[in-house]
Formats: C-alpha cells, sequence, structure tokens
C-alpha cells in the first residue's frame, strides 16, 4: 500500500502478462484512450525524404511525431516500403536499405538504446 499515484504510460498494457494481471488485482487502474495514430503514408513519407536524400527534412519529420507514435510502428512501415521498392527494381540501393532497416530492427528490439535514435540513425545512411 502507497499514499502515491503511480503512472504506467503505456500506448496499451498487456492484460496477458502475469505482470500486468497481478498489478490490476492489487491497484486501481485507469486506462486513457491513446491519441490516434497517424496515416502510415507519414511513414512513407518520411522514408521518401530519406530515399531522396532530404535526410535532413526525413529527421525533421521524425521530430513532429516522435512524442505521438512508436518508433517501432514507423520502422515496420519503412520496412514496408522499402521491401516495395526492391520489389520495384530498386536495385543496390535498396538491397542496401532493406539490410540496413532489417538491422535497425533488430537493434529496436534487443538493445537498450532509443528506438527513435536507431530509426533515425538508419535513415541518415539510406
Amino acid at each position: 500500500d502507497t499514499p502515491h499515484e503511480i503512472i504506467v504510460w503505456e500506448r496499451k498494457l498487456d492484460g496477458r502478462s502475469a505482470f500486468t494481471k497481478e498489478l490490476k488485482k492489487k491497484i486501481r487502474c485507469i486506462e486513457y484512450k491513446a491519441a490516434p495514430v497517424r496515416d502510415r503514408n507519414f511513414a512513407f513519407s518520411i522514408f521518401d525524404q530519406a530515399w531522396n536524400g532530404k535526410k535532413e527534412r526525413a529527421l525533421e519529420m521524425c521530430e513532429e511525431i516522435k512524442y505521438e507514435e512508436e518508433a517501432y510502428q514507423i520502422m515496420g512501415a519503412m520496412i514496408w516500403k522499402a521491401i516495395d521498392k526492391f520489389n520495384r527494381g530498386g536495385g543496390a540501393k535498396a538491397k542496401k536499405t532493406l539490410k540496413l532497416f532489417a538491422k535497425a530492427d533488430m537493434d529496436m528490439k534487443y538493445s537498450n538504446l532509443d528506438a527513435w535514435k536507431i530509426l533515425e540513425a538508419a535513415l541518415i545512411q539510406i
């Protein structure tokens, strides 16, 4: 028991985990609706900016959404876009980009590094 209020800031608590189930038994949980996710096309636009050499603009666009969106979702959309570029004959650049994003995706999942920093670093390298 504590007189303190504790805030867990998650887009959605995973109700399947043992931790969350136990937590909900012991405390009063109030869930609020998160802001709606931006259109996937915004992530595609960020990718296009980086692809076309406008890296600074791509980073500015990331800055616009980094407090509203999950880097993981944006990365997923960008990987889809990179696959599309590759399938449409994007050549060596598309192949390099796919490898770059695959590595970035793994880094996001398995390192303690900031996911947005990893995504931004990948964009700069396209």
